[in-house]
């Protein structure tokens, strides 16, 4: 069962690669054309952001429901020079957590409600700050070309209202006839081979230990299982919500969320009926984030307490 939600997961987020770029579009007739117009119009240059969000898993079974596990947060993050002031909380079945991250530049301050004091955790800012540097100096418009655009004007709607662009994946897609255009589009398997062709190319040209023909097999044949018509069968029989919401002005990312309700009785065919009645009737995982004051500064408030805390231990806490 894991190894196959894995395999859910790995459809799922070769969908969203589609979508996850900050976009600069005007109103389009539809959502591969506003998409190219959002590659060639991006805007990398803010340095500081805040956002909010929150991760949820439920569970219901026979008239039951629970709370498996929720993280929330709510962060104000910058770069050139680093500084990171952050909320957040854990709840889980078995236990619950409240937790502060502080960060100015070299400096980083830990908080955590457990044992309520104050550490300083090992930090090296040089290493975000080149990672962000080095994103915005190579990012390259990856546009959509035309013979994936009628899968995504099929499956993508897009619009433009209350201020906002708007990209949202249709409802009640059939996981079989996304499979069936996304492979007349591209040939999913001459894709795959292309790609791992490309991979061990590269690897070959800068020294690095290369696949050998068996390891380069076995690559190619679990990209094939993992992008079968049966994955993406069950993965849109999770009724897959996605929905990434833009400022209508500044055109910065306001809002991702993505919601899967997973129903046991699709794996009927590879589950026992034991295993069955074990599995939950319902499953629910919801995850929404929301961005924010681009641009602005904020006031970083580090309390005594969190000041006078010893230095780093190493190891301890790393980030």
């Amino acid at each position: 069962m894991m190894k196959r939600m894995a395999k859910m997961t790995t459809v799922a987020a070769s969908s969203l690669l589609f979508l996850s770029t900050p976009i600069n579009v005007q109103t389009q007739e539809s959502a591969s054309e506003a998409f190219n117009e959002v590659q060639n119009n991006i805007d990398l240059s803010y340095e500081s952001v805040h956002a909010t969000g929150t991760m949820d898993l439920k569970i219901a079974n026979r008239d039951l429901a629970a709370d498996i596990f929720q993280f929330d947060f709510d962060a104000n993050f910058a770069v050139n020079p680093v500084a990171i002031d952050a909320e957040g909380s854990m709840q889980t079945a078995f236990f619950a957590l409240d937790f502060i991250m502080l960060a100015d530049d070299a400096d980083a301050y830990f908080y955590q409600n457990a044992d309520q004091t104050w550490t300083r955790p090992e930090f090296e800012p040089e290493e975000f700050e080149q990672f962000f540097n080095a994103y915005v100096e190579n990012f390259e418009p990856q546009t959509i070309e035309e013979d994936i655009s009628p899968v995504i004007d099929k499956y993508v709607n897009y619009t433009n209202e209350n201020g906002q662009h708007i990209f949202q994946l249709l409802e009640d897609i059939d996981g079989y006839e996304f499979y069936q255009d996304l492979d007349e589009a591209i040939d999913i398997e001459a894709t795959i081979i292309e790609q791992a062709e490309e991979a061990r190319e590269l690897a070959d040209s800068d020294g690095s230990e290369g696949m050998t023909d068996a390891e380069f097999d076995l690559y190619v044949q679990e990209s094939l299982d993992a992008m079968s018509p049966e994955n993406f069968r069950l993965f849109f029989s999770m009724n897959p919500e996605l929905q990434i919401a833009y400022n209508e002005d500044t055109y910065n990312i306001e809002q991702i969320i993505f919601n899967v309700f997973i129903d046991p009785s699709h794996y009927e065919g590879e589950l026992s009926e034991n295993d069955l009645f074990f599995i939950p009737e319902d499953m629910d995982f919801t995850f929404e984030v929301n961005f924010d004051e681009y641009g602005e500064e904020f006031e970083l408030d580090i309390p005594q307490e969190a000041l006078m805390a010893p230095e780093p231990v190493e190891n301890e806490y790393q980030y």
